[in-house]
């Protein structure tokens, strides 16, 4: 890769366009299919970068000439930056989010992504980060770099004929709840959503905490015709008695000439199971429409358990949500919750070698303290760096990954792990980036 040049950079805070930035962000968008973007637009990206301080990798071939794209273009790109990620209900770590990943088809195979991605975990551990995590595109290129998928989301479409069609039971407990959903102007949702957004991020394995562009889009700002002001945004908030934000939603109307009329809710956030379940109700309750679809709801969604017709909920899709790379065993596995009482010991085998190792994981009080142990034991069960990624998020489960060959020892020792590595919950990362 002699004749490759491999440059990084972060945005200019001038007012001003940064040129190299904004070709990045054209090369960027062109790896993805997406438009040429104009000005405007990648001055949005400009600033949701400056805001999470992002840092940006460009690779260059010097020896292109015009008119190929490439002789000003990077021919592949990059970005990293710090966020945080849930591994259990109140307990969380920082995190190493990476994003942008192109290289141009005419560079392939070339050792440009191993390149790219070995030296941004080596930034990643020598910062202190345990974590790494990205979301995916293509399901088939990150493993080889010991990433997993570590959350799920579905698309899901309700019918909603005369309203959301609750049991009675359900019904009586949303009526006693003392819940209200108001609807909101979406340019007042910034307080809503960032007063929810903490207590959801607290409560919920796999969420990366919410980014710049999320509350632009919440509040319309950004999402609308080619990225600019949304201006059919519906929004909503779920209010406790006291006035507490609970829970949000935004959604907008397909169109007079759909059948059924829809809503198509394009967020929704709820870290109380009411609070969600009092959204559904009245973004149900609106007339003309007979159809809600989400696409990113929780694959243990309660929803269908409170319907009197089961079938009024149907699921399209499940797709990986977030991928995520362990880069330090101990403080990962301290940062997750446990049941019970119980010792075991651990072997992880990693191909890049970050984290190869064994360490003694001692279970109290629903935590735990684990060192490094090599001396080998009876009690040890062994694994790889991806399924060590997937299990401590909880997006796959000790006897899942034991049945698959994925999690191996001895049986006795097996169902001690599973008996301790609870996951009271599904993983669900509402954050795409």
């Amino acid at each position: 890769m002699e004749e490759l040049r491999f440059e990084r950079f972060t945005v200019d805070a001038a007012d001003d366009l940064d040129a190299r930035a904004a070709d990045w962000i054209r090369a960027c968008e062109q790896g993805f299919y997406g438009q040429d973007p104009d000005e405007a637009s990648i001055g949005r990206s400009l600033e949701s970068k400056r805001a999470r301080g992002s840092v940006l990798t460009g690779v260059y071939d010097d020896a292109q000439a015009p008119p190929s794209l490439t002789a000003v273009w990077p021919v592949a790109t990059f970005e990293e930056f710090a966020g945080e990620i849930t591994l259990a209900p109140g307990r969380s770590l920082p995190a190493h989010l990476i994003s942008g990943v192109t290289v141009r088809a005419t560079h392939r195979r070339r050792g440009i992504l191993r390149r790219m991605m070995t030296e941004s975990l080596d930034r990643a551990q020598q910062a202190g980060r345990p974590i790494a995590a990205l979301t995916v595109s293509e399901g088939s290129i990150y493993g080889r770099f010991g990433f997993s998928p570590a959350a799920f989301a579905q698309t899901v479409r309700v019918a909603v004929r005369d309203g959301l069609g609750l049991r009675a039971d359900v019904r009586r407990t949303l009526e006693s709840s003392g819940l209200r959903v108001v609807a909101v102007h979406p340019r007042d949702m910034e307080a809503i959503h960032d007063a929810v957004v903490v207590s959801f991020h607290s409560a919920t394995p796999g969420s990366i905490d919410r980014l710049y562009g999320d509350r632009q889009r919440v509040t319309g700002r950004w999402g609308g015709d080619e990225g600019g002001p949304v201006k059919d945004l519906r929004a909503y908030a779920c209010l406790a008695g006291d006035g507490t934000p609970l829970g949000f939603a935004t959604a907008k109307f397909s169109g007079w000439k759909d059948d059924p009329r829809r809503l198509e809710i394009t967020d929704l956030m709820a870290a109380d199971p009411k609070a969600e379940l009092a959204l559904w109700e009245h973004l149900g309750a609106h007339d003309l429409v007979g159809e809600l679809t989400w696409g990113g709801a929780r694959t243990d969604d309660a929803l269908s358990w409170a319907l009197a017709n089961p079938r009024d909920l149907r699921t399209e899709k499940r797709t990986d949500s977030l991928w995520v790379r362990v880069l330090d065993v101990p403080a990962v596995l301290e940062a997750r919750s446990y049941a019970g009482q119980g010792t075991f010991r651990i072997e992880v085998s990693d191909p890049q070698g970050r984290i190869e190792g064994a360490w003694r994981v001692d279970v109290a009080d629903g935590a735990a303290a684990v060192r490094a142990d090599e001396a080998p034991a009876p009690d040890t069960v062994s694994t790889d760096a991806e399924t060590l990624a997937s299990l401590v998020t909880g997006a796959i489960e000790p006897w899942q990954a034991a049945g698959l060959g994925r999690l191996r020892g001895d049986e006795t020792v097996l169902e001690l792990v599973r008996a301790l590595w609870t996951n009271e919950v599904r993983p669900l990362s509402a954050t795409f980036f």
